[in-house]
């Protein structure tokens, strides 16, 4: 079987990507379907004589410069013994997990677990480095949000001295907003935030957007600002996100604080199949933290997962494969 190679990262950008191994100092410019087509591997390793034939989404000359380059490999099968059994009774969902995840085994921090755990992150700075946990789009001009994460927690306390936008944005850095860095070895700080993330690589991002002012910005946890997007955001874009308004709420929505992920920043701490799971945890930490901060001041809200991921990346000018949507929080007037 000929599934990617574990070292292989990807760079997405507008028009190509640029494949490279984590070890190697060389790049190559790849097309995005080549890209899509690496992508198909992982999840679902082919046979030999398969990636070797003549059809396929991306020529043969390709393939086989992917397996020159070590971009794909052989990958070890397993044995097909349990695999086979969960399907025989019937648990088709749990045979295509243990096929996907090749069975990983979990990491046991039983026995001297924290310091094999070190180990593990130092031997993998030593070869690559870790992507920076504080997001900032260039193109946009940020403004310093007034109050620090425990001061913005302190508003709550007297809700019905501030606007609903002021507490929506208190939410979000009380949410979001940076407690205290803790230093570590051979990479950034880690930030640590109220909201729990694992190994503290917060891959959480957050944007705010107001319907009533038709703005939309974006939250740089490290610089604590807001950054106002150059693009309106109409009803229109709303509808083709989101929906048809009333139609997933009981309320006029006010603003909209959406949730995307950083995949990257996950992975560099977790390198096993199961990673996809971790990034849901952080989310829903995180938005609900969000909703019960702007329940508590009186605002209507609601959790929505169910959107229309492409028009939101669209809009917002993000690359899947880098970040992607996970969820939103919307919040209209008092009750």
């Amino acid at each position: 079987m000929i599934t990617t190679n574990k070292d292989l990262r990807i760079d997405t950008f507008h028009n190509s990507d640029v494949a490279y191994l984590a070890n190697s100092p060389d790049r190559y410019e790849v097309s995005r379907q080549v890209t899509i087509f690496l992508c198909g591997l992982k999840l679902n390793p082919i046979s030999v004589s398969k990636y070797l034939g003549r059809k396929g989404c991306v020529s043969l000359d390709v393939r086989k410069k992917l397996l020159k380059n070590n971009f794909v490999t052989f990958a070890h099968c397993q044995p097909d013994g349990v695999a086979s059994k969960l399907r025989q009774q019937n648990w088709p969902l749990a045979e295509d997990y243990l096929r996907r995840t090749y069975d990983y085994p979990f990491f046991n921090y039983e026995k001297d677990g924290w310091t094999k755990d070190a180990k593990m992150m130092t031997d993998y700075l030593t070869v690559e480095q870790e992507s920076s946990r504080n997001r900032k789009i260039e193109s946009l001009d940020y403004e310093i949000y007034p109050r620090s994460c425990i001061e913005a927690l302190e508003c709550f306390k007297a809700c019905h001295e501030y606007s609903s936008l002021d507490l929506v944005c208190s939410a979000i850095v009380a949410t979001f907003g940076v407690k205290k860095a803790a230093k570590i070895s051979g990479s950034t700080p880690i930030y640590k935030k109220t909201v729990p993330s694992g190994g503290g690589r917060h891959p959480s991002e957050c944007y705010l957007i107001d319907m009533r002012n038709l703005g939309a910005y974006h939250y740089c946890s490290g610089m604590n600002s807001f950054g106002r997007l150059k693009k309106k955001f109409t009803q229109d874009d709303f509808k083709r996100c989101f929906g048809e308004p009333n139609t997933y709420v009981n309320f006029d929505v006010n603003y909209v604080v959406l949730i995307t992920c950083i995949w990257e920043r996950n992975m560099f701490r977790y390198r096993e199949p199961r990673t996809f799971r971790s990034v849901h945890i952080d989310a829903g930490h995180a938005v609900s933290n969000l909703d019960i901060l702007v329940a508590g001041a009186g605002l209507r809200s609601k959790v929505q997962y169910g959107m229309n991921a492409v028009c939101v990346e669209e809009l917002f000018d993000l690359s899947p494969l880098d970040e992607g949507v996970m969820c939103g929080l919307m919040i209209g007037a008092e009750k």
